[in-house]
């Protein structure tokens, strides 16, 4: 199967909506249908390794201009200084610095983390508008099924539980704190 093909096949994604089908079910479909060259740069790219192509060296740039953007609204929060903790980047994109003070003007931490992940829906789409039916547009697609899965996670129930754990572990490590002492 040809990328062209394999991409028209794709159905449409919307970060504020559960997506039609899950990552694992996309990945296995991409080894099944394209190159295997194309299921280890996908794998790299959503782990955060680093990857073989324009496009992953590209999005990587994007998200280290991102977080230190998000370093630098941050300390400018607290009066701190973010030298320490920003990362080498390659380029500088002004929309990003714009988008992330933005995202840091919402009025609580949910909107900001959506106005920062649509800061990244929207790189994913930029990086592969050069290639729309090959294998940035495969790439991209995954980023942006991550992100859409990451968001359709986040139900009450999903926090509530997260919260419980955290609280059993807190309890757990005071007791074994209080015993060693």
């Amino acid at each position: 199967m040809s990328f062209y093909y394999f991409v028209a096949s794709l159905p449409a994604l919307n970060l504020s909506a559960p997506p039609a089908m899950p990552f694992a079910t996309f990945r296995a479909e991409v080894e099944r249908l394209l190159p295997r060259s194309v299921g280890g740069a996908l794998d790299a790219l959503v782990a955060g390794r680093p990857a073989d192509s324009a496009f992953a060296r590209d999005w990587a740039d994007h998200e280290v201009q991102l977080r230190n953007a998000v370093v630098r609204a941050r300390a400018a929060r607290r009066d701190e200084d973010a030298s320490p903790f920003l990362r080498p980047a390659h380029g500088f994109q002004l929309a990003v610095e714009q988008a992330v003070n933005e995202a840091y003007g919402k009025p609580n931490p949910l909107e900001r983390e959506l106005a920062l992940d649509q800061v990244r829906w929207n790189a994913a789409d930029e990086l592969s508008l050069d290639s729309a039916f090959g294998l940035e547009a495969v790439l991209a697609y995954g980023l942006k099924l991550k992100l859409a899965e990451r968001w359709a996670g986040l139900t009450d129930q999903a926090g509530q539980s997260a919260l419980l754990d955290a609280v059993k572990e807190v309890r757990t490590a005071a007791e074994v704190s209080t015993a060693d002492g």
